[in-house]
């Protein structure tokens, strides 16, 4: 695993390399296209939208300044995204999805309300979709026996003397593997996604 202690999302705004944009794009791509998928988007435009919103989000990310609340790049990256899909409306002269018009807008709009419903509930997949493709990237870079004892115990919830007898290893083992891989997911995680949602893993 590496030992670099960076966020992702510090990386791409200081040190930008193609790397890291192409795990940006890992944990992002999956999010937005489930979203235009739930909303019936089709999959020819759905992949048009989703580049198009990565595109903007890697040339604007540079003027992005977080303003140390939480959820400040999850609400931007949402509204990204909404500025995309209305852009892509207007030119097209079409509704992407076939609710019409005024649900439609009426959609748009309420994902524009930070307090409304929709939006917390986008919120919460964006958390959770985030934490998922960050943990499938950590993974891969894990030695796999750490990997295996966090996975049994914190992803499947098996107690540690459950985890010890299935993988040979002794107690000390299993919290290492627990903290290591926490550590390594709030480090990447820093800025993208609020730190409970990863402390309740």
């Amino acid at each position: 695993m590496p030992d670099t202690s960076a966020s992702l999302l510090e990386e791409l705004r200081t040190r930008p390399s193609e790397q890291a944009w192409q795990r940006m794009v890992q944990v992002y791509d999956s999010l937005f296209r489930g979203w235009l998928t739930a909303q019936g988007v089709h999959p020819d435009d759905s992949d048009d939208l989703v580049q198009e919103i990565l595109l903007v989000m890697m040339r604007k990310l540079p003027e992005f300044k977080h303003q140390g609340k939480p959820g400040s790049f999850r609400a931007w990256a949402r509204q990204v995204a909404l500025n995309c899909v209305r852009r892509s409306w207007r030119t097209k002269k079409r509704v992407p999805v076939a609710t019409g018009d005024s649900e439609f807008l009426s959609y748009l709009n309420q994902l524009s309300d930070a307090g409304s419903e929709l939006t917390q509930e986008w919120d919460r997949q964006h958390d959770r979709v985030v934490v998922q493709r960050l943990l499938d990237l950590i993974r891969v870079d894990s030695d796999p026996q750490l990997w295996e004892a966090f996975s049994l115990h914190v992803v499947k919830g098996e107690p540690v003397s459950t985890v010890t007898e299935t993988l040979g290893v002794k107690p000390g083992y299993v919290y290492v593997a627990k903290s290591r891989i926490l550590n390594r997911l709030r480090e990447l995680a820093d800025g993208l996604v609020d730190g409970n949602n990863i402390d309740s893993l």
